[in-house]
């Protein structure tokens, strides 16, 4: 079914979404009972999402992930995927396209949502594994630049409140 959307122009589920049955219908292999059945899908996807107080926003973002997700597997059945399938889509995700860790746990929790909520289908019994949030070092001043924020400080009073703030730390890095 993907495939032959793909195939016939349809590049996100919005444009599905906002198209007219007649539209769909035209495409080869579609008829009235399977466009139907593709509109109501996209639309209790929404529905369920809206009931559970989604943001617009992250209504929008699944429905684009779910597109992409959709054009990925467009030779399969989504309904059936096995394992194996939905993690070289992880991996192309991550290895191909280069997307953030967040991105990647976003596209995960667009097709769990539509697993769970459309097709009713738990993934919780399947392992997917999400992306490790990666660690951030903290911005460490050296003396120069210490010295210039200092520096900038004309008022006595904040002057020395910094200079108690910025000791105070020092203190807690040695222990």
């Amino acid at each position: 079914m993907a495939q032959l959307l793909v195939l016939e122009g349809f590049s996100s589920i919005k444009e599905i979404d906002g198209s007219p049955l007649e539209e769909i219908t035209k495409i080869d292999g579609f008829d009235a009972d399977t466009a139907k059945e593709l509109k109501e899908r996209l639309q209790k996807f929404e529905e369920r999402l809206l009931l559970q107080q989604y943001s617009v926003y992250t209504i929008r973002n699944y429905k684009q992930a779910f597109a992409y997700f959709l054009k990925f597997f467009q030779s399969k059945d989504i309904e059936n995927l096995p394992e194996t399938d939905m993690r070289n889509y992880l991996l192309h995700l991550t290895k191909d396209k280069l997307l953030s860790e967040s991105s990647v746990n976003m596209h995960i929790n667009a097709f769990k949502s539509y697993y769970n909520k459309v097709l009713l289908r738990h993934l919780e019994t399947i392992e997917i594994p999400r992306p490790k949030k990666p660690l951030l070092s903290p911005n460490v001043l050296n003396i120069h630049e210490v010295e210039k924020i200092f520096s900038s400080i004309h008022n006595l009073k904040h002057r020395v409140a910094l200079y108690t703030i910025y000791s105070a730390e020092r203190y807690r890095d040695w222990e």
